[in-house]
């Protein structure tokens, strides 16, 4: 049985692991596009080329084409798959956020006395968020 302790050190570090990946992501799909859209459109080319043709420029000027628009698909879904991560980093972020300003108790600064007797003192505290009322005994 796997005993899963919370550490919101972990969802920092995974937030911090997100945002170096987003910041990669872009740069492999461009190049990932320009090297597929290029091999694509040299294939294509060098099918209906030639080979007495000058030079043979056709299947080249294809590899050209294919790369830029390579790049431009690439860019962009690169860019969108960048803000997904981007997003995910953000929400855990968020919801460590929201853990330490709402969830955990925290002890108001009124405390009232409400018991002295021979040197007995009783206090109660509020915790934050909880609705629990405690109470302290001191000698």
């Amino acid at each position: 049985m796997l005993n899963a302790v919370y550490d919101s050190e972990l969802i920092k570090a995974l937030s911090n692991r997100l945002y170096a990946q987003s910041r990669v992501v872009i740069l492999k799909y461009t190049l990932f596009g320009a090297a597929l859209f290029a091999l694509n459109f040299y294939y294509a080319a060098s099918i209906g080329h030639n080979p007495l043709e000058f030079l043979g420029l056709a299947p080249i000027k294809a590899i050209g084409g294919g790369m830029l628009i390579g790049i431009v698909a690439g860019f962009s879904i690169g860019r969108k798959q960048s803000y997904l991560l981007k997003l995910q980093a953000q929400l855990a972020l968020c919801q460590l956020q929201i853990e330490k300003t709402h969830i955990q108790p925290e002890i108001t600064q009124s405390v009232i006395v409400i018991y002295r007797q021979r040197g007995v003192v009783a206090k109660a505290f509020c915790l934050v968020n909880t609705g629990c009322l405690c109470f302290i005994c001191q000698t």
